[in-house]
C-alpha cells in the first residue's frame, strides 16, 4: 500500500504531537515503507547512530544527511514537525548538565541520575552495555563509581548517549534522603519538564517506592498507579496522599 507525501507528514506530525520521538515515528514510517534507516544514513557517509541521534535532537543533522533523509521519505521529517519539536523538551547535553546539576546539589546519587537520563532519551541500558561489552550489572558499578571505567570504555559510553556521565556526575550520594529532599526532587524535575512518572520510577531506585510498593500501600494495582503517574487518569485520593505523606509533595498540584 502506498503512502503519499501529505500521508507521510500527517501521520508524523500526529505522533510527535502525541509525544511519540521523531526518532520513533521516522522508524515507523520506514518500516511500513520498506526502507532502513541505516541504508538511509550510509548512502551519505553517516552512521546509523548518527541519524537516530538527530532524530532524537541530540545533534543537529548535516546537510548532506538531511537531503538523503529527504530524498528517502519524500519530505524533511525535521522542517514537517518544526512547530511541534519546538514545543517539547530536548533532552540535549546542555540539559544533560542541568539535570546532573540539579541532582548533584539534592545528593542523588549518580547511577540514579544516569537510569534517569536513558529513560528520558529512550535508551536501553542493556544497549548500553552490550556497546561496551559487559553487563548491566557492571556498567552500573562503573555509573556509580563504585568501579573505575577505562578511557576506551568511557568513550564509548559517551557515544551512544551523547553526554559524558563521568563529567556531569558528583561521585557522592546519599541512601537516605529526608522527606524535605525528596519533595525538592520532585520540585526541580516539574521545572525540568521530567514527568511524575519518570520520578517515581527514580524514587523507586532511590528509597523503594516502587510501582508496586505504592500500589499495595494505596489499595490499589500497578495498572493503575502507572496510568496516574502518566497523566492517563485522575490519581485517586490515596494515591495523592500516599505522595504527600511520603515525599512531602502532591505532584498533581503543581
Amino acid at each position: 500500500m502506498s503512502i503519499s507525501h501529505d500521508d507521510c507528514k500527517e501521520l508524523l506530525r500526529l505522533c510527535v504531537a502525541k509525544g511519540v520521538g521523531l526518532h520513533h515515528a521516522v522508524g515507523m514510517l520506514c518500516q511500513h515503507l520498506a526502507i532502513s534507516l541505516g541504508d538511509i544514513a550510509s548512502e551519505c557517509g553517516h552512521s546509523r547512530n548518527t541519524l537516530y541521534n538527530a532524530l532524537k535532537g541530540l545533534q543537529n543533522p548535516s546537510e548532506k544527511l538531511r537531503a538523503t533523509v529527504t530524498t528517502a521519505l519524500g519530505l524533511d521529517p525535521w522542517t514537517a514537525t518544526e512547530d511541534l519539536l519546538s514545543k517539547q523538551r530536548v533532552w540535549s547535553p546542555e540539559v544533560a548538565a542541568e539535570i546532573y546539576s540539579a541532582h548533584a546539589t539534592l545528593s542523588v546519587p549518580p547511577q540514579y541520575t544516569f537510569s534517569l537520563m536513558l529513560r528520558l532519551l529512550g535508551i536501553s541500558k542493556g544497549d548500553c552495555a552490550k556497546a561496551l561489552s559487559c553487563t548491566p550489572q557492571k556498567l552500573n558499578q562503573y555509573v556509580s563509581f563504585s568501579t573505575e571505567i577505562d578511557e576506551l570504555a568511557r568513550k564509548e559510553l559517551a557515544h551512544q548517549v551523547g553526554f559524558d556521565h563521568f563529567t556531569f556526575a558528583d561521585k557522592v550520594g546519599i541512601s537516605q534522603p529526608s522527606r524535605e529532599t525528596l519533595q525538592s526532587v520532585f520540585k526541580v524535575h516539574h521545572q525540568l519538564g521530567i514527568s511524575i512518572a519518570d520520578t517515581t520510577t527514580l524514587m523507586g531506585q532511590w528509597i523503594g517506592t516502587t510501582l508496586s510498593v505504592i500500589a499495595q500501600a494505596t489499595h490499589s494495582n500497578v495498572a493503575e498507579v502507572q496510568k496516574a503517574t502518566t497523566g492517563k487518569i485522575s490519581a485517586p485520593r490515596a494515591l495523592r496522599h500516599f505522595y504527600v505523606s511520603t515525599f512531602n509533595i502532591d505532584p498533581w498540584e503543581q
